[in-house]
């Protein structure tokens, strides 16, 4: 990942005219439409699973995913 980091970023020509045209307001408006179900079922589900448990299921499920990224 750090030396990912230390890649330039590079836009397509489609990415590059709708950043002009629409700038960082179209960003923040799309992480708030993609993270505002996320936050609402989050929260839902905690009414319902103890916080412990979905902490533990989480750190599973990351143990797991580096498990594979360094294995596979």
């Amino acid at each position: 990942m750090a030396l990912w980091m230390l890649i330039p970023d590079k836009l397509d020509n489609g990415e590059a005219a709708c950043m002009s045209r629409l700038g960082v307001f179209a960003t923040t408006l799309g992480m708030m439409l993609a993270n505002a179900p996320v936050v609402w079922l989050g929260e839902r589900i905690t009414r319902r699973v103890p916080i412990r448990a979905v902490h533990g299921f989480s750190a599973v499920i990351f143990l797991a995913l580096g498990l594979f990224a360094l294995l596979g």
